[in-house]
């Protein structure tokens, strides 16, 4: 009985273990991706202003 319940809150933690990395890694994936966009964003809002100064 006893080690079945250890066994039960093993299995808990690494589902909550596993849950917490895939967060993790969705999070610095959409960081990533973010921070890509802002750069091409940066780079086509430099394009309009180095084109009005011309």
């Amino acid at each position: 009985m006893k080690k079945t319940l250890i066994q039960k809150a093993k299995t808990e933690q690494t589902k909550l273990k596993k849950v917490r990395k895939k967060k993790r890694k969705n999070r610095r994936q959409y960081n990533k991706h973010r921070k890509k966009k802002e750069k091409k964003n940066l780079y086509k809002v430099g394009d309009q202003v180095a084109l009005q100064h011309t």
